[in-house]
This record gives structure tokens, sequence and C-alpha cells, in this order.
């Protein structure tokens, strides 16, 4: 069974993510990841246009609320 719920990604892999985000100028991008029992980040794809309403209606998380934040602040 799959198990969805947030996660704080560590500081190295939170970076890299950013970095590739800023790399192919991307204002948000849904990133698919595997985080094994041990721990390991395994990326599997990032989607410019990726949905994501199901995972903020499962979780609860303001996704929609982030990116609307983010992108108003680079209008200022």
């Amino acid at each position: 069974m799959i198990k969805y719920k947030k996660h704080d990604l560590d500081g190295s892999v939170k970076e890299k993510l950013l970095s590739l985000m800023k790399r192919l100028d991307l204002n948000y991008g849904a990133v698919d990841m595997i985080i094994t029992p041990t721990g390991d980040h395994i990326f599997l794809e990032l989607n410019p246009t990726g949905e994501f309403q199901w995972i903020e209606d499962f979780t609860g998380l303001k996704i929609s609320d982030a990116i609307f934040d983010h992108l108003e602040a680079k209008l200022r």
C-alpha cells in the first residue's frame, strides 16, 4: 500500500531540487519521489504542470495557497 504524508526534505535534497528548478526556469514543479525505509530519497520525475489538488485534499497541505503566495511575491 502506498502511503502519502508530509515530509520535510533535508537541506541537501532540498537544495538539489531548488537548483534543478532554477536551471529549468520553473516557478512550480510537482516532484515525485520515493523515500526508502532507510531514509534515502529516490527522484522519479519533475512535472512542470503536475497536478496536486488530489494530494492537497488527501493531506490537507495548502499547496494552492503556497503557489499563489510565491507567484504574488514575484510580482512585487
